[in-house]
C-alpha cells in the first residue's frame, strides 16, 4: 500500500527503474513481483488512514515509512476501537537514516491473559511517536536522483529489507527469535540486536508484558 507515485529520485535507491516514474509504486513492485514468482499479491494505491479496515486480517504487518505521522495510522489501524481482529499481528517496523536504520518486530496483543510472549512494537518502545507535538518540522522528499544518493545510502534501503525479511524468516522456520529488533550502520559495519529479554526492552521504557518470543 502506497498512495505515492515513483519519481526519479526512487530509481537510485529503490526496485524502481526509469520507465517506472510517474506510474503507482504499489501498483509497480506488486506487478513485478507477480510476474517474477507467480504469486498474487494486491497492490493498493492510497493513504492509510486511522480508521482503514484493510489491516484487519493482516497476520504480518511491514512498515517501510519515513515519518512518524504514517507510523501513528499503523497503529490506529491495528489497535484503534474499530479494529476486530482477535488474532495477534506481528508488526515489522523498518526505518532508516543516511547510513543508519534499525528494524523492530513487535506483536500486537489481541488476546489478552493468553499465554505466549508479546515482544512490543515500535511505538511501545518509542511512545513519543504518538505525540504528533513533537514531530519534526518535514524538509521535503529529495528532487532528483543524485540529491537522493548524497543524502542517503544506496543500499540503506536493502539493508533494512534484509534484516527484516530474515527476522520474520527465522520466526517461521524456527518458532522462535533471540531478538525482537536490530540496529545497523552500513558506514561502520556495526549490527546491534534488541534482545528478547525484559532488561532489554526495559531500557526503552516499556513495561509491558515480556519473555522470550514464541510462537
Amino acid at each position: 500500500m502506497d498512495g505515492d507515485t515513483v519519481s526519479e529520485a526512487n530509481t537510485g535507491r529503490a526496485r524502481f527503474y526509469s520507465a517506472d516514474v510517474g506510474l503507482s509504486k504499489a501498483e509497480v513492485l506488486c506487478h513485478r513481483v507477480n510476474m517474477c514468482y507467480g504469486l498474487d499479491f494486491e497492490a493498493v494505491h492510497g493513504e492509510l488512514d486511522a480508521g482503514s479496515r484493510l489491516l484487519m486480517d493482516a497476520d504480518v504487518v511491514f512498515g517501510c515509512v519515513d515519518t512518524r505521522k504514517s507510523r501513528r495510522s499503523i497503529h490506529m489501524a491495528l489497535t484503534g476501537e474499530h479494529s476486530q481482529r482477535w488474532r495477534d499481528t506481528i508488526w515489522i517496523d523498518m526505518g532508516n537514516g543516511e547510513n543508519d536504520g534499525q528494524v523492530i518486530l513487535g506483536v500486537v496483543d489481541k488476546r489478552r491473559g493468553v499465554r505466549g510472549v508479546k515482544p512490543p512494537t515500535v511505538t511501545q518502545l518509542y511512545p513519543d511517536m504518538l505525540d504528533e507535538s513533537k514531530d519534526p518540522k518535514d524538509d521535503g522528499p529529495s528532487c532528483s536522483r543524485r540529491e537522493a544518493i548524497e543524502r542517503q545510502g544506496v543500499f540503506v534501503n536493502k539493508a533494512a529489507a534484509l534484516h527484516g525479511v530474515n527476522m520474520l524468516a527465522t520466526l517461521l522456520r524456527t518458532g522462535k527469535l533471540d531478538y525482537s529488533g536490530c540496529f545497523f550502520n552500513i558506514s561502520s559495519g556495526r549490527v546491534v540486536p534488541l534482545a528478547c529479554e525484559a532488561a532489554a526492552w526495559a531500557r526503552f521504557g516499556y513495561e509491558g508484558e515480556r519473555g522470550e518470543l514464541d510462537a
